[in-house]
């Protein structure tokens, strides 16, 4: 089983970091988002492909410095390597599938150029999570779906006011449980590339409404830890995670 990781994506919101980098190679401590991803995926899969686009030159760079990675093969638009985790060797793919390619496209040209047979795994490269990935895949495997998203309760950044003719009836400040957004860490069926259409497609416009139709599009909720990248007040909330905490959160799961 494989995992997929889009890593195209700008990180304009970053301030300076996010216009010079992709926003997957910014550190969360000393290591990349990307690193605590795979590090994540590690626990389940044997070989990640990570779909790059803007500035995908660097990913190849960074990596190349990196002592626990060992180049395979390098091949027009994919390069292979070797990396160690948790004592076993991870293969880990960069695959450049364009610069202005949406999510869907990038999904498609992964699902055709690596063959793949069977359910894999999807995420973002900017999330990070304690989602259980193996009670994610037993229930993405027994609703017999084509799509399962993680479902997860969003962080509250503002109070919510209830106002009714002008007045404020009451102001809660807490998060409202309620309120579900998708958390990417998909399981998906290659069945679904059929449903993508164009390389700059996005897979969460056309894609998952044409399998919401369908009522192919499972939801698995996740309460548990759940934080994304995309402000650089997100970037200095997940380096006081790890100054603060004794153990890292989205790894909880894994290292129990």
């Amino acid at each position: 089983m494989k995992a997929i990781i889009v890593c195209g994506g700008l990180g304009s919101r970053l301030d300076k970091e996010g216009t010079i980098k992709p926003k997957s190679l910014i550190k969360i401590g000393r290591k990349t988002i990307i690193e605590h991803l795979i590090k994540i995926f590690s626990f389940s899969v044997n070989e990640i492909i990570l779909c790059t686009g803007h500035k995908y030159f660097m990913f190849e760079k960074y990596f190349k410095k990196k002592k626990n990675f060992r180049l395979i093969s390098k091949k027009k638009h994919l390069v292979c390597y070797s990396a160690r985790y948790l004592n076993k060797e991870i293969k880990i793919n960069l695959f450049f599938t364009g610069i202005k390619s949406g999510t869907g496209g990038r999904l498609k040209k992964t699902i055709k150029k690596f063959q793949i047979k069977e359910n894999f795994f999807f995420t973002y490269g900017d999330g990070l999570s304690d989602i259980d990935l193996e009670k994610l895949l037993k229930f993405h495997v027994k609703s017999k779906k084509l799509a399962t998203v993680t479902a997860v309760v969003p962080p509250s950044k503002y109070g919510k006011l209830e106002i009714k003719n002008n007045l404020v009836l009451s102001f809660n400040n807490q998060r409202d449980m309620t309120s579900k957004i998708n958390g990417g860490f998909f399981v998906l069926s290659p069945k679904i590339n059929k449903f993508i259409k164009s390389d700059l497609e996005y897979w969460e416009d056309k894609p998952m409404q044409k399998l919401i139709k369908i009522n192919q599009l499972n939801a698995f909720e996740h309460k548990g830890f759940w934080k994304s990248l995309d402000t650089l007040k997100d970037k200095k909330d997940f380096d006081k995670i790890l100054k603060t905490q004794k153990k890292i959160p989205w790894l909880i799961t894994y290292e129990k």
